[in-house]
């Protein structure tokens, strides 16, 4: 809710010079990154509907830019990581060879 009743309603001029109230409604807060917490940047915090909440990166629109940075570093490394495990198992199999031989 605003602060006070006046603060959601403002006297605007109607028909025939009457005068009436007009409702506003809150403003939003924004989007939060559900990782980091951070407001995601991008787009403005009007209450826009789902198919204009969007920002064009990855999971755009959902998660702040670090927490999209950290994701696609950490998938990164997982990756390099198995590529390691083979190459590591590769040359224990051809040590094994090289001893029997």
């Amino acid at each position: 809710m605003p602060s006070s009743r006046q603060s959601y309603r403002c006297l605007k001029n109607g028909e025939g010079g009457k005068l009436f109230y007009q409702y506003t409604k809150k403003r939003a807060s924004g989007p939060k990154c559900p990782v980091t917490g951070k407001r995601i940047q991008g787009y403005n915090r009007s209450r826009l509907s789902r198919n204009h909440r969007t920002v064009n990166r990855s999971y755009g629109g959902v998660l702040s830019r670090t927490a999209v940075r950290e994701r696609i570093i950490l998938a990164f490394l997982v990756e390099e990581q198995k590529i390691i495990k083979k190459v590591l198992k590769i040359q224990k199999a051809k040590e094994k060879q090289s001893m029997k031989n």
